[in-house]
């Protein structure tokens, strides 16, 4: 597993008049990024209205464990270079045990990419201490890869 040192950066995610993602479009998106410095970009996420896109346009992890699991295979077939696993936004994961437990299940599907949990507390509802959980991850996750965390500020 390869470590990623650099800027990683989310997009919006460009689409058609019809609503339809344009993969043409984010390839030229991507591409441009990459030539400026960019380490990688993360497609139809949150940032680029993931929650709003059907099943197959999401290119990375969703909200639910089994359609992760199906995500990353796909990414693992196209190419990706890590996994990025957020919490539901609904179940309101209030156990670090637990966390560890569904990223671990995400993880197993493809253990050469790293996985990252992406950590949304205001979207998510997670009000846990992240050192635990990196402290409960240590041995359980072997392709752990860090948190991508994100927050607002007043």
């Amino acid at each position: 597993m390869d470590e990623i040192i650099g800027i990683i950066n989310e997009t919006l995610t460009p689409l058609f008049e019809n609503g339809d993602v344009n993969p043409e479009l984010i390839e030229i998106n991507t591409k441009m990024l990459v030539k400026n410095g960019l380490k990688g970009v993360i497609s139809n996420d949150s940032s680029g209205e993931g929650y709003f896109l059907v099943y197959d346009e999401h290119f990375i992890s969703g909200t639910v464990v089994k359609d992760s699991n199906n995500l990353v295979c796909h990414d693992s077939e196209i190419g990706s270079f890590c996994i990025g696993a957020i919490a539901s936004p609904y179940s309101k994961v209030d156990s670090i045990d637990y966390l560890v437990k569904c990223r671990a299940e995400i993880a197993c599907v493809a253990p050469q990419l790293p996985i990252y949990f992406y950590h949304i507390p205001a979207l998510c509802g997670v009000l846990l201490t992240m050192l635990p959980f990196l402290e409960a991850v240590d041995g359980r996750i072997q392709n752990f890869g860090g948190i991508k965390y994100t927050t607002k500020t007043s």
